[in-house]
């Protein structure tokens, strides 16, 4: 499967420009650095394979999503 290549500085520019719609990074974000980048920039992130492969990681990123600290109810 052949991954388009990923624009984040374009969906940024374009919430720049038009701050009244939303704008959602697709993909490719698997560091929590890169997501908190992205979500200062745009209105929300997508985690598909990223969270597939590692889903136990869906909690660390919950907190970043809904503006709290969240910590897991069983350790991996």
């Amino acid at each position: 499967m052949r991954v388009p290549p990923l624009r984040r500085d374009t969906v940024a520019q374009l919430k720049a420009d038009f701050p009244q719609w939303t704008f959602v990074v697709n993909g490719g974000l698997l560091e929590t650095l890169y997501i908190e980048h992205e979500l200062a920039r745009a209105d929300g992130v997508m985690l598909g394979r990223a969270a597939y492969h590692n889903p136990w990681r869906l909690i660390e990123w919950e907190g970043l999503a809904f503006a709290r600290e969240s910590q897991p109810l069983v350790k991996p």
